[in-house]
């Protein structure tokens, strides 16, 4: 971004509202948007450049390029929609889909007028019994907002505001699954001709974030669950339940199976009820946060008694016989043909597995009319083979989820239960072991034949060694000294298979987590710890993997009961410190924070996290006491040296010229120093908290591009207490 960047990068100083509740994310969308309708001009490949923590929220980029293109062509720019899409790589063809079919209904005298008429409620407003939050997600048809329910305890709730739609409350109210999204209640307002349906606030991951959209798709089904709580970073939810053994131990292709799975069956309860979906897509598929998809938007379903006049459906996803019908929308059928869903699940599977859609790219020179038609002819060619893309499919899966695509409807599985049955049985230990190994043939024929004279060898040391637990946990422990995480799991998972009950092998691989960055993992572990071995150590723990996970108010809590208990070292005080700051709590974040500096002055990070302190207390115009200059000096000398220490001390030394002038060289050094350790000196140019230093000579050569001569080093904020 260019003006805004900086602004926008001070907000993420303090991530979330005075509550703690709301994610960063989409406080950073609502700043973004003021500042775009305000006339500053879009760019979302500068908002991606400035705050890269939002490539991680895939939904979010997705509103945002859509933004970005409206306001450019409202503004009279003319636009070429693929050209603009390809900016994006990782939304893939999405994005333009969406372009290209809303600028069709656009178009249309009758939608446009219809949406006019619409009085959609907005954020901060009180509607049919709810306290609309923020809006997080949006359609043709309708709004979704996270909201509060006044009479319930302020519960947190989804709404999703829609027209009056008769058929999707009946048909909701008859639909209870656990793949399916439960609906609370719907509420109809008369004066409006608005209908809002209540939903749990499972967080605002779809399946849509779990999409590897152009890239080589991720090996380990921990993948999918990393997307979701990326998507989910710094949202409130309520506790989950563990996710499934297959997002630790299983392969990318055996996660997206076991989604295929769930998503089957749900559609399998649903045909049994006489429902059948009709619109099908990975942004209509929550994701709960222990990785259990959801069917969501039921808008545009039919029942089986129902005659079929209209298509249903989003390009991609529509099933051929659903895209005849555009050719002819006077046509009526008889009914809805179930095997229509089982098509656009067959898409949404091979999208997972491959990264990319099934069939050829649609052209960007065909008008909107003619795409139907056009992919039409693509389907009737068969979809591109799946293992093309992903080495890791097998050729009997391969072949199950391209069945589902066959153009003809009588050449895809029976029905959505035969289907689930079929993918079910790919998940069989036989079934994950072949693939492994037909993926893996080389590999395999040499531990063949390695295994006998493996086998001979062993033979000598089965005699007089220590208990396999044992040994299992010094390899661990070994391999982890020397930062070799994956050995290190290995051998620490054979340990607890044998011995689940050792707290030293549930901490050792806790900390191999940490390392990784698998925070959830590592808190999982020290969960279970706490069951056996409960402490204040324990609860301290927890605290610093939480906040790792940007839950700091559940993070506060843990930290506060292990000084309570008497675990009160200066890291978990400085953690305790850090996560009061990013809670907005600036007084209790100062207090504790100075007991970390009188515990322990050798330690960085208080010091720094003070720095923080006095800065954010400057932005809204208190003076920046003596204090916190020997706090700055103090970080430095124990350092490291990072570019965000030098970026902090370079705002307060800028801050603190505007009263005294003489503080200015100083200002500008620590500006040379952060671009020499990898921060943008553009960012310093457009910061208005160095306006007044613009004209300096030595201002604009310490900004000059000169390349990273440091090796980038990330500043602590948190430190890790289970070594205290």
């Amino acid at each position: 971004m260019t003006d805004s960047a900086s602004a926008l990068r001070d907000e993420t100083v303090v991530r979330c509202d005075s509550d703690g509740q709301l994610p960063w994310a989409q406080r950073m969308v609502s700043l973004i948007k003021e500042r775009w309708q305000r006339g500053e001009p879009p760019d979302m490949v500068g908002v991606l450049a400035s705050l890269p923590g939002l490539k991680n929220h895939r939904t979010i980029v997705f509103e945002l390029a859509y933004e970005e293109y409206c306001a450019r062509r409202k503004a009279g720019e003319s636009l070429d929609a693929m050209a603009f899409c390809q900016r994006f790589q990782s939304l893939g063809q999405s994005l333009y889909f969406f372009i290209t079919i809303r600028s069709g209904l656009e178009n249309d005298p009758e939608y446009a007028a219809l949406l006019n008429d619409v009085a959609w409620p907005e954020p901060g407003s009180h509607f049919l019994g709810f306290d609309l939050i923020v809006e997080i997600g949006r359609g043709g048809m309708g709004r979704v907002f996270l909201a509060s329910q006044p009479e319930l305890s302020r519960r947190r709730v989804v709404v999703k505001v829609a027209l009056h739609n008769g058929r999707e409350a009946e048909i909701l109210a008859t639909l209870e699954h656990d793949n399916i999204v439960l609906v609370h209640s719907i509420e109809e307002d008369e004066a409006t001709g608005l209908t809002a349906f209540c939903m749990p606030y499972l967080g605002q991951a779809t399946l849509l974030d779990c999409v590897h959209a152009d890239c080589r798709p991720p090996l380990r089904a921990q993948a999918i669950l990393d997307a979701v709580r990326a998507a989910n970073q710094g949202a409130n939810l309520p506790e989950s339940p563990p996710p499934d053994e297959i997002f630790r131990n299983g392969s990318y292709v055996d996660g997206v199976v076991h989604l295929g799975v769930q998503l089957a069956e749900a559609l399998a309860y649903a045909h049994r009820k006489g429902i059948f979906h009709r619109d099908l897509k990975p942004s209509n598929i929550l994701m709960s946060p222990d990785g259990r998809p959801k069917l969501l938007d039921f808008n545009l379903s039919v029942d089986k008694r129902q005659s079929v006049s209209t298509a249903g459906g989003t390009l991609p996803y529509m099933a051929p016989e659903e895209l005849s019908r555009l050719d002819d929308l006077s046509a009526r059928s008889p009914a809805f043909d179930p095997r229509s869903d089982l098509f656009s699940l067959g898409v949404i599977l091979y999208e997972l597995l491959t990264g990319r859609l099934p069939f050829d790219a649609i052209r960007d020179d065909l008008p909107l009319e003619e795409i139907p038609v056009w992919l039409r002819q693509q389907q009737a060619k068969g979809p591109l083979p799946a293992q093309q893309y992903n080495r890791q499919i097998d050729g009997r899966l391969a072949r199950l989820v391209e069945s589902c695509l066959a153009f003809d409807p009588a050449l895809r599985p029976a029905n959505a239960e035969a289907l689930a049955v079929a993918l079910r049985r790919e998940l069989t230990p036989s079934r994950r072991t072949r693939r492994w190994l037909v993926v893996h043939r080389r590999l395999s024929l040499a531990i063949a034949s390695a295994a006998l004279t493996m086998m001979l060898a062993m033979t000598a040391f089965l005699v007089l060694r220590p208990p396999y637990a044992t040994r299992q946990f010094h390899e661990g422990l070994t391999y982890g000294q020397a930062g070799k995480d994956a050995q290190a799991l290995d051998c620490l998972n054979a340990s607890l298979r044998a011995e689940p009950r050792s707290s030293e092998a549930l901490t050792a691989r806790a900390r191999v987590y940490q390392h990784m960055g698998e925070f959830q993992l590592a808190l999982e572990d020290f969960e279970t710890m706490s069951r056996l071995t409960p402490g204040p150590r324990i609860d301290a723990c927890k605290g610093y993997c939480l906040s790792q996970l940007a839950q700091h108010k559940q993070a506060a809590e843990f930290f506060s009961r292990a000084l309570a208990g008497g675990y009160d070292g200066p890291a978990v005080l400085n953690n305790l410190g850090y996560s009061w700051f990013r809670l907005g709590r600036i007084t209790d974040a100062e207090a504790c924070l100075r007991r970390a500096t009188e515990a322990d002055g050798a330690m960085q990070a208080p010091h720094h996290n003070l720095v923080l302190v006095f800065l954010q207390r400057a932005y809204a115009g208190k003076a920046i006491p003596p204090e916190a200059f020997f706090h700055a000096r103090r970080a430095l000398e124990v350092g490291p040296a990072s570019g965000e220490l030098f970026r902090d001390l370079a705002n307060l030394y800028a801050l603190a010229a505007k009263q005294d002038a003489a503080q200015a060289q100083a200002a500008i050094g620590y500006v040379a120093k952060a671009v020499d350790f990898g921060i943008d000196g553009e960012t310093f140019k457009s910061d208005p908290v160095f306006s007044g230093l613009k004209q300096d000579p030595a201002f604009q050569a310490a900004i000059a591009a000169r390349g990273v001569s440091q090796k980038p080093v990330e500043a602590v904020q948190m430190i890790d207490p289970s070594g205290e």
